[in-house]
């Protein structure tokens, strides 16, 4: 799965002033940066729609930035919840589960076991949870660079 980005509109012409801003401009913005993918990050892992057992579908939510273009990424870390792409994209299935070594699959349904030799799983729509999170979050990214940039500029 890629990561999530953060675009800002005007980008391009930013970055190409600010190699000449001063520096405490430079770190106000990257810490606003910081704070956004974090709070897009807080909003994923508290407001989404499936049912969390073990927390490690939440905690494959990372951030990384890159502090020399100031982009953020928003991601899923699959190596902590392998299953984490199908959650949020969905799950297309082609053709049918058959038990590999065994005679039958056992699986629960409503609290009973129940066996069957092979099975025809639906389609399961996916959970955007990580694009719900950047569009609730908006205000508050447009908020952090605003106050960023008030800040430094008065120092």
């Amino acid at each position: 799965m890629q990561p999530f980005k953060i675009r800002v509109d005007g980008l391009k012409e930013a970055v190409s002033k600010f190699n000449r801003l001063p520096f405490l401009v430079k770190t106000a913005l990257r810490l606003a940066m910081l704070n956004s993918v974090r709070d897009v990050q807080h909003e994923a892992r508290n407001t989404h729609q499936f049912i969390s057992r073990t927390g490690a579908l939440e905690q494959s939510v990372e951030t990384a930035v890159d502090y020399n273009n100031i982009k953020g990424y928003i991601l899923l870390n699959s190596d902590r919840a392998s299953y984490a792409p199908y959650v949020h994209n969905g799950a297309h299935y082609k053709g049918d589960i058959y038990p590999l070594n065994k005679k039958a699959l056992r699986f629960k349904i409503d609290g009973h076991w129940v066996f069957a030799k092979r099975v025809h799983p639906k389609n399961r729509k996916g959970d955007p949870f990580l694009f719900k999170a950047a569009i609730a979050e908006y205000s508050k990214i447009q908020e952090n660079f605003r106050m960023a940039t008030a800040m430094a500029l008065r120092k």
